[in-house]
This record gives structure tokens, C-alpha cells and sequence, in this order.
């Protein structure tokens, strides 16, 4: 088989006398099939299921890598082909449209279906689903800290078609002053750009916003710091902006939804001390099942019952977790178990141990 592309061809041709002529000729040869994609009101849109309004209009793009398009068809509810006209609606109901082109060499496409649900004009209340995976996931208004190019993923979806951009602005949760990253049409979902910040300092707002074909909007948002980090605050027992006499080797920390610090400290007395971003001591708390106390230590946290009494102190507490309910999770190494303590830290919910 010849090669896909341009060839040329040269034939000679000789009698018996000698004599002799040739001939040269340029062929191409064409093996591949064109690539067609619908257009809802002039957006690309390659899903295969969609829900649309009457006022939608439909029309397709098509490319072909070789000779060139010849002519795009589509069918419609199982009806026979047509070559497509001009942009056109659907009523109301259920729809199956296929859709395929054909080039100049007579390449033809592998028709594609796509479901399509019609209701009356601008019936579609429901926003584009929107997220920032990197950088994001960052809870109160707490700064991702980057720098240089960074790779920047999330995912932007819905059922009728999709424009999107991706833009930032100087400080956390900015309300205007946004420039354009870039920007795009069709479902989004990976990797959105690499963002170069190299010419960016400090803190920065990262969003991420979608409309649809109705006009509905949604967007995620992302607290990010270009550069490194700069002290601003400590809550501590020496060289802070606070003094809290009662942190000492603090090993675990964990921010509530509400602002409220849990720190977990080691020295003197094992314990959890739940705090102000002021400072206040809210709790404190060393494990015992019925001693969650406010604003009073107690116990030494160095019980020497077995390990698996539910009434021993801390012994070494590390790690600490909340969850969606605010309940907190101790990772107890001295005792070898996790706790799990109500969100005021009074009451312990469960024990794993071995």
C-alpha cells in the first residue's frame, strides 16, 4: 500500500528503434477519515448527551487531515441521511442524532450518535459543575503556597454547552481586579494550563468560572501565596504574638470550620488545648472519657492502667484530624489508639486500639 501523502510518479517509455519519452505526474493519497463535531450556538460540544432549549441552534464543523471535506450528513430519530444545509432547531422531546462527514477521496467518517433532550426555551435552572483541584483545597482562606510555572488542574462540566475561564487577582477572595489566564469551550476536566507566576508576588485569588448555554454560572476559587511565605502571627509560649503558657512541644495541630485551633502538646502534661486565633484557651482536654474540661488543665496525661482503659489519659498525642463534623481525631501514640472526641473535646465517641 502507498503511504498517505503526496508521491510522485515518472514513466518512460521505449521502441524497438530507441527512441524514448517519459512522463512525470503528482498524485496524493488520501486514507484518512474527516473528524466532525456539533456546534450548539456556535461552541464545540462533543458530548453525547445533551439537554437543550428550542432556541438552541445546531450546526457541525468538520476537518478532514487530506484531501479536504467533501460534504457533512446527519440523521435524525432514525430518518434517513441528509446533507447538512444550515444551522437549525429541534422541538421539544427526546432526539437521537448521527452525524458523519465525507472527504473528497471518499474517506467516510463512523457516524456518531449523540441523545439530545429538548424543553421549552431557557427551562435549564441548573449550573455548570465547577472545581479546582490544584492548587485548591485549601479551607479557610488559608494560602497555597507557589511559585514559577505551575500546573493547574480542575474540571468544569454540564449537559448544554460550556464556556469557561480561568483568571486571578491580587488578595484572598477577590472580588474584582481579575485578568484572564485563559480560556476555553466544551466539558474541561485535567490539566487546565501551566499559569507562569513569575511575575507575580504575594497573595493571590485563582478562580475558575463556567457558563452554560442558559446563562447559568458557577465557579470554584483557590487562596494561593506566590513566593515564600512570610511570618505574620504565632501563638506560643516564647517569641509570639501571644503567649500561651501552656504550649509546649506541640505536635499536632488541626483548624475547625469555625476558626478554633486544637493544638495537642507534649511536655509536663499530655493534653489537647482547643484555641482562639486569638489565643484563648477554649479546652483542654487529656483523654479521659468523662474530663473534657473548659479553660481548667487537669490530669497528667500518664496514667499507668492498660492501655485499652477507656478512662487513661494522654500519653504522647501526635496527629490530629477532624472530620466534616467537626469531630476530632487523636492519633494517641503513647497508648497505641486513636480517639475519637466530640467537636467541644468532652466526650470521647470511640477507641481504636489493638
Amino acid at each position: 500500500a502507498i503511504a498517505q501523502g503526496t508521491h510522485a510518479a515518472t514513466v518512460e517509455v521505449a521502441d524497438r528503434a530507441g527512441n524514448r519519452s517519459t512522463a512525470a505526474s503528482a498524485f496524493f493519497t488520501d486514507s484518512i477519515t474527516p473528524a466532525t463535531s456539533l456546534l450548539v450556538n456556535g461552541l464545540i460540544n462533543d458530548a453525547t448527551s445533551l439537554s437543550l432549549s428550542t432556541t438552541d441552534s445546531l450546526s457541525f464543523i468538520a476537518t478532514d487531515g487530506g484531501v479536504g471535506v467533501l460534504e457533512t450528513r446527519y440523521a435524525l430519530d432514525g430518518g434517513s441521511e441528509v446533507v447538512f444545509p444550515a444551522a437549525f432547531n429541534l422541538s421539544v422531546g427526546n432526539h437521537i442524532l448521527s452525524i458523519r462527514s465525507l472527504d473528497r477521496a471518499g474517506n467516510a467518517e463512523a457516524a456518531h450518535v449523540v441523545s439530545i433532550l429538548v424543553t421549552g426555551s431557557s427551562s435549564d435552572t441548573t449550573p455548570p459543575l465547577v472545581r479546582l483541584d490544584f492548587p485548591g483545597g485549601t479551607a479557610l482562606g488559608v494560602e497555597q503556597a507557589i511559585g514559577g510555572v505551575v500546573n493547574v488542574r480542575g474540571a468544569a462540566s454540564d449537559t448544554s454547552s460550556l464556556t469557561w475561564i480561568l483568571e486571578a487577582a491580587p488578595g484572598v477572595s477577590a472580588v474584582s481586579g481579575y485578568t484572564t489566564i485563559t480560556s476555553g469551550a466544551g466539558n474541561l476536566s485535567g490539566l487546565i494550563t501551566a499559569w507562569d507566576t513569575t511575575a507575580l508576588s504575594g497573595a493571590q485569588t485563582l478562580r475558575l468560572r463556567a457558563t452554560d448555554a442558559f446563562g447559568n454560572t458557577a465557579s470554584a476559587t483557590a487562596a494561593v501565596f506566590v513566593g515564600k511565605p512570610v511570618f505574620t502571627f504565632a501563638i506560643g509560649r516564647k517569641d509570639s504574638n501571644v503567649i500561651v503558657s501552656k504550649i509546649k512541644n506541640p505536635t499536632g495541630i488541626a483548624i475547625r470550620a469555625d476558626g478554633l485551633i486544637w493544638v495537642a502538646s507534649t511536655v509536663d502534661v499530655d493534653e489537647l488545648l482547643l484555641l482562639t486565633s486569638s489565643g484563648t484557651v477554649v479546652a483542654e482536654v487529656d483523654g479521659d472519657r468523662d474530663h473534657g474540661h473548659n479553660g481548667h488543665g487537669h490530669g497528667n496525661g500518664h496514667d499507668d492502667d492498660d492501655n485499652n482503659d477507656e478512662d487513661q489519659g494522654f500519653k504522647n498525642p501526635q496527629g490530629l484530624a477532624l472530620d466534616t463534623a467537626n469531630n476530632l481525631y487523636v492519633a494517641d501514640k503513647g497508648n497505641d489508639r486513636i480517639v475519637k472526641l466530640s467537636p467541644d473535646g468532652m466526650t470521647v465517641l470511640l477507641q481504636l486500639a489493638k
